[in-house]
């Protein structure tokens, strides 16, 4: 039986996914996004967080497959109409626990969030046993997407073309509208391109970030130093704003 590190489980989640859902946030990324509202799942050991009133908490569980699935078999028996979503972190990570866990909940509903930052064979293996996949695409220019995100594209990109060519799972871009880094007009521009050469692309879903990820980086001893141009002066801009998904269909 496999383990994973669990940094959260969020019950009654309604923006992961159709419907009413569980999802489990697993820990590790293998990315370094400057405007990452979870700094506390990048990394895939257990850490200790500084909260506010400088007490300390634990930040990720180490679970096994079976007393995972059984508690997620339970939350979604509560919420017939969701399901159970799996998110990072970068769910790629830990794919041999991710696969385990699918082959235990028959039955559910399940949508899988991920950047495509892993293996290929990974990412179809797991595909194939959920019935929804959240790409979160980013930057597609190599020089930007590495100092914006901490890893060049390449790798994303080819995992992208063969999800859209050799799966049958439906899926949907993400898409953070950050300025200056995600949301310009070079980027928008080749992503605009690329999109046109998927085959069977279901729709875009632009997303505003968080605006309670500066305040993360401290819990976690990091500095939040996003270097795009709406946030030189370390101020929190406007954008920066609870998740409202919007979508373009195709």
């Amino acid at each position: 039986m496999s383990c994973g590190m669990v940094f959260d489980i969020s019950e009654a989640a309604i923006h992961d996914g159709p419907g009413l859902r569980t999802t489990v946030f697993l820990k590790g990324c293998p990315m370094r996004c400057r405007w990452c509202h979870s700094p506390e799942g990048q990394s895939p050991e257990q850490e200790m967080l500084l909260l506010p009133d400088n007490s300390q908490r634990l930040c990720g569980k180490l679970f096994d497959a079976e007393n995972l699935a059984r508690y997620l078999r339970e939350c979604a028996a509560l919420t017939p109409d969701g399901g159970i979503t799996f998110s990072g972190g970068e769910v790629l990570m830990q794919s041999g626990f991710v696969l385990d866990l699918l082959s235990r909940l028959d039955g559910i509903h399940i949508t899988v969030e991920t950047s495509g930052a892993g293996k290929c064979q990974d990412l179809l293996d797991i595909a194939e046993k959920c019935q929804l996949i959240y790409f979160g695409l980013k930057i597609i220019d190599p020089a930007d997407a590495l100092h914006f995100t901490g890893m060049s594209p390449e790798v994303i990109l080819e995992n992208l073309f063969a999800l859209d060519r050799c799966s049958q799972t439906r899926y949907i871009l993400r898409i953070p509208l950050i300025p200056g880094a995600i949301a310009t007009e070079k980027n928008f521009k080749a992503l605009m391109e690329l999109c046109f050469k998927l085959k069977r692309l279901h729709s875009i879903e632009f997303l505003r970030a968080n605006k309670l990820a500066p305040a993360k980086y401290a819990s976690c001893r990091r500095k939040f130093a996003p270097e795009f141009a709406a946030c030189r002066t370390g101020e929190v801009p406007d954008f920066f704003a609870p998740p409202q998904p919007f979508s373009i269909l195709f």
